[in-house]
């Protein structure tokens, strides 16, 4: 089943989907999204585990 990231969930006001067949795939794309929406250049292992826990079922 795929996932999704509403970026609004984390970063207030974003209107940004981000999509992919796993919780990787998702991931990967949302940290390329905030380095180019967000200007978010590293994420520490908290922040990780708290878009990991915002990741939900498509």
């Amino acid at each position: 089943m795929a996932k999704e990231l509403h970026c609004g969930d984390i970063m207030d006001g974003c209107p940004e989907v981000i999509r992919g067949a796993t919780e990787e795939e998702v991931l990967r794309k949302g940290a390329q999204h905030a380095r180019d929406a967000h200007g978010v250049d590293k994420l520490d292992d908290d922040t990780v585990r708290m878009v990991k826990s915002k990741i939900r079922e498509a």
